[in-house]
């Protein structure tokens, strides 16, 4: 008797280097954090209750803040793109690709079974990691 071959989940191909930062930090502390932990993405979070609500990426910051020509002291708050949609680590991989197509996601936060955030799935890397035949993500 054969298997069906089991489904990718999204906790196979999401990014788990993952930062937070508050929604009162600046854009500044943004870009230093984003420098230490070498990654391109924050997460925007609840300070002590651990909510993401948001995620700024390196570009919002150039496209955004630099562009525009506003302060390194501007808070987060004011540049974040808000989280209304999170995908669950468990989650299947080609449904939640689908939904992100459906709805114009390039990143989606993942939470995991305590609706904490463990990962971002970011549209650039799928493609970049099927281009690398590390995943087959064709839809």
């Amino acid at each position: 008797m054969r298997m069906a071959p089991s489904k990718m989940l999204v906790k196979d191909a999401m990014n788990t280097r993952i930062a937070t930062i508050s929604p009162a930090d600046t854009a500044q502390s943004a870009a230093r954090l984003m420098a230490e932990n070498k990654t391109a993405e924050l997460i925007v979070q609840v300070p002590g209750v651990g909510t993401a609500i948001g995620l700024i990426s390196d570009r919002d910051i150039l496209t955004i803040v630099v562009a525009a020509g506003l302060d390194s002291a501007t808070p987060v708050a004011e540049f974040m793109c808000i989280c209304s949609d999170f995908c669950g680590e468990t989650d299947e991989l080609d449904a939640t690709i689908e939904k992100m197509k459906r709805e114009g996601l390039n990143r989606l936060v993942v939470l995991d079974d305590d609706h904490l955030p463990c990962g971002v799935l970011n549209a650039a890397q799928l493609v970049s990691q099927q281009e690398e035949g590390r995943g087959n993500f064709q839809r």
